[in-house]
């Protein structure tokens, strides 16, 4: 198992969101735009890098947190369907990379009609943030999916 690299900070609730279709998502809100919402038939893979999407499994309301740098800059974000991520042996395993040049993030549940309660937007320090997963597997086998977190990574930042 790899060092998690946020693993001991302190992370702070900025807002919440509902889930109402087993998926959550971070995304560039500037480039997605207000009305975003994914339908049925279309592929998340289509919005990257501006969209990481992640099944929740449940239809549940989650809490949306952040980890600020000194400055004060946003500069990782996390949705636990779990309240013992924290506590948990598993493992955040990279899912992809999130570019928010724009410096506006999204939480949300793609698939719902763009309303306050599906969706939170947020500052954050402008850049590509690597999109992680936390997998975790009881120990009866079962693995489960039970979080979905953005944490600005080293690669040089886009110009707008």
């Amino acid at each position: 198992m790899t060092k998690d690299a946020l693993a001991g900070v302190e992370w702070e609730t900025i807002g919440g969101i509902g889930v109402d279709s087993a998926a959550c998502a971070f995304g560039d809100a500037d480039a997605l735009g207000e009305q975003f919402r994914l339908t049925p038939g279309d592929d998340p893979s289509d919005f990257e890098p501006y969209l990481v999407v992640c099944g929740t499994g449940a239809d549940i309301d989650v809490p949306v947190e952040v980890v600020r740098a000194e400055d004060g800059q946003v500069v990782a974000a996390r949705m636990n369907f779990t309240d013992d991520v924290d506590e948990l042996d598993g493992t955040w395993a990279v899912a992809g990379r999130l570019d928010l040049r724009s410096g506006r993030c999204l939480a949300g549940d793609p698939y719902y009609t763009p309303h306050e309660h599906y969706r939170l937007v947020f500052d954050a320090a402008p850049g590509v943030y690597l999109a992680e997963f936390f997998d975790f597997t009881d120990e009866d086998g079962e693995a489960d999916r039970l979080g979905l977190r953005v944490r600005l990574s080293e690669e040089p930042r886009h110009s707008s």
